[in-house]
């Protein structure tokens, strides 16, 4: 369990194992569970233990899999110091950054009853623009609001990715730490794979449109393809309309051209029939003024007090999407 920083709280170490053993060699374009470990995890205030995860890797690694943008910091010791995954003692890792590399997920074991949603999109619900270390995305938020109205038994999975796309296969443009594995090719894995889902949130399409220049039928019919696929395997799906987004300077999402399509999608999101429900993410931070742009307060970094880049919603804004929510639909 994380103390503070990269301390651990005495005592609460654990090993892990995978198949009994203490190494594990992981092949490319595959991925490994370990074995199952105790560990009680307290909530203070209502707020859960942060969980440290240690990893060692002899050698040069070469490149690995990655989390850009967690905006959550993880601590790392020197090359060539030697393993520290069992240290308590936070003096060691002499490094920090923000992504998080090898770690996907840690699956917990609930009650049978309890109820996972999936949070599925771009980096709008990745969190970009979030607190650093503040888990103040919109889903964290969605998390609390279930929690306090429902009990411990639902859980928001966030499984986004920056620069994701419904329909394209190629990363948004200028952006190198996004991924162009589109939406459909990744529901196996992010959506399906994924332990007790019942429900999927989905808010996608601003990069297809402003990034790939695609049109808002062609994004329509990648999420009607989506949409089937989900409901053939039993599960629900809410569609998020898309935010606004003129005012950037990314490729061309902020023209008038790309909001026109923004809207015919969101149209459809609204009244398509498609989705067993929808939260409307762009009524809640749009600018009355001009319902093109983002609110001006949810246009703030949320970390520095300056000027957002009119894209990509800060605290206020996560805030908003998550209180558009009707739980009713949830319970």
């Amino acid at each position: 369990m994380q103390e503070s920083g990269s301390n651990v709280v005495p005592g609460t170490n654990r090993k892990l194992t995978f198949g009994g053993r203490q190494a594990v060699t992981i092949p490319v374009g595959r991925e490994v569970f370990s074995d199952p470990v105790h560990l009680d995890m307290e909530q203070e205030g209502g707020v859960a233990q942060a969980l440290a995860v240690s990893l060692y890797a002899p050698g040069t690694t070469g490149p690995i899999t990655w989390h850009a943008a967690a905006f959550t910091t993880s601590y790392i010791s020197f090359p060539g110091t030697g393993d520290h995954a069992a240290d308590e003692a936070g003096n060691v890792y002499a490094n920090s950054t923000t992504s998080w590399f090898w770690l996907d997920g840690v699956e917990v074991r609930s009650d049978s009853d309890t109820k996972v949603v999936v949070a599925f999109g771009d980096s709008i619900t990745d969190g970009f623009f979030s607190t650093l270390n503040g888990e103040d995305r919109w889903a964290n938020f969605l998390d609390r609001r279930l929690k306090a109205q429902f009990g411990s038994r639902f859980s928001v999975v966030n499984e986004a990715i920056g620069g994701n796309m419904v329909i394209a296969v190629r990363p948004a443009p200028g952006c190198t730490l996004c991924d162009g594995e589109r939406a459909g090719i990744r529901l196996d894995r992010d959506v399906f794979g994924q332990a007790g889902v019942t429900t999927v949130v989905w808010l996608e399409g601003i990069n297809d449109i402003g990034g790939a220049d695609a049109s808002a039928a062609t994004v329509i019919a990648g999420m009607r393809a989506v949409i089937d696929r989900v409901h053939a395997r039993g599960l629900k799906i809410i569609g998020a309309t898309i935010t606004p987004s003129k005012g950037t300077a990314f490729g061309d999402y902020g023209t008038a051209t790309t909001n026109a399509q923004r809207n015919i999608v969101n149209e459809f999101i609204r009244h398509g029939g498609a989705f067993d429900g929808v939260v409307d993410f762009d009524a809640a931070t749009r600018n009355p003024a001009d319902p093109g742009f983002l609110r001006p307060q949810f246009n703030l970094q949320s970390t520095t007090g300056g000027i957002g880049d009119f894209l990509h919603p800060s605290r206020p804004g996560f805030i908003a999407m998550a209180g558009a929510f009707d739980l009713s639909f949830f319970h």
